[in-house]
């Protein structure tokens, strides 16, 4: 996708429209992440340092993420059940819940999630983990590379409940979320989103003019009306 706004609309216009999956937690909606943690420990600390420093990006994220691995790499209990299951009991370093593959500026924690296929994916970081072997995985997962190590599990659900009986950091869509101790629930809802496709490229002025015309004629497939 474009950073150049006309250029971004237009490739949306022309994109294909598809289902998205989306999730919903204690009656709140996501997109893309919600996470426990020391992942979102991190999220949270990138609001607060973008504001200081008006950085954005990968190295943002990379400065935080090494920032609180060094100094608060936190162990916690966790309780999961998934998809209805037996509880499972454990302590992690992390608990990610994704429909997408990526967060942080792309670092993809969950490589083999697709935002359409109605299942969540999730990472979990089990303990042992020095604060090197810890720095050294989140520096990998940068290209998914996480994956090759046993400390890393991963899940495809399509629901789970997650539940601790000590305060997690948690953040869902860049912002601090819901309390914890609590129980998230999480079933799948679709949602219409246009993906962009290669299109030729088009005079400045001629995009914006086109995109515009297309756009007027799409609005209600993009409105908050395409959840169902």
């Amino acid at each position: 996708m474009s950073t150049d706004l006309p250029t971004a609309v237009l490739q949306l216009c022309d994109g294909e429209l598809r289902s998205h999956d989306v999730g919903k937690c204690n009656n709140r909606w996501f997109l893309e992440t919600l996470s426990f943690g020391l992942d979102a420990a991190i999220a949270l600390e990138t609001v607060e340092r973008r504001a200081r420093t008006g950085k954005t990006g990968t190295m943002l994220y990379l400065r935080s993420g090494i920032d609180q691995l060094l100094h608060h790499m936190d162990l916690r209990r966790y309780t999961a059940v998934l998809d209805g299951g037996e509880p499972v009991c454990g302590e992690s370093y992390l608990f990610a819940v994704q429909i997408g593959q990526t967060y942080g500026g792309g670092f993809r924690i969950c490589p083999d999630a697709a935002p359409d296929d109605g299942l969540f994916d999730i990472c979990i970081a089990h303990p042992p983990l020095t604060r090197f072997s810890g720095t050294f995985i989140f520096l990998m997962a940068k290209d998914a590379h996480h994956t090759r190590f046993k400390r890393s599990s991963f899940a495809a659900r399509r629901r789970s409940t997650f539940a601790s009986t000590r305060r997690f950091p948690c953040r869902s869509m860049g912002r601090r979320s819901w309390p914890i101790p609590t129980t998230s629930r999480l079933p799948r809802a679709p949602c219409a989103s246009s993906f962009p496709t290669k299109a030729k490229a088009r005079a400045h002025d001629e995009a914006l003019g086109e995109s515009q015309g297309r756009c007027a004629g799409r609005g209600a497939a993009w409105g908050t009306d395409s959840l169902r």
